[in-house]
């Protein structure tokens, strides 16, 4: 997590590496956000959250 206000990009992938979605933030500590995954296909993405010198990466899987 991000210990103090910050702005950065989310980033979904697919499983190849293409860029599916992207999005630009300002978080305050504690925030939360949420990214509407509907109109993906069933499969892993992978997320990737930047801000400044931190970066943070996972996986998830949609199901349908």
């Amino acid at each position: 997590s991000f210990k103090q206000e910050s702005s950065g990009t989310v980033s979904i992938l697919d499983i190849t590496g293409k860029k599916i979605k992207e999005s630009f933030f300002v978080n305050q500590q504690n925030m939360r956000n949420e990214i509407d995954v509907k109109s993906f296909d069933p499969g892993i993405y992978l997320i990737r959250i930047q801000t400044g010198n931190t970066t943070l990466s996972g996986k998830f899987v949609v199901l349908k």
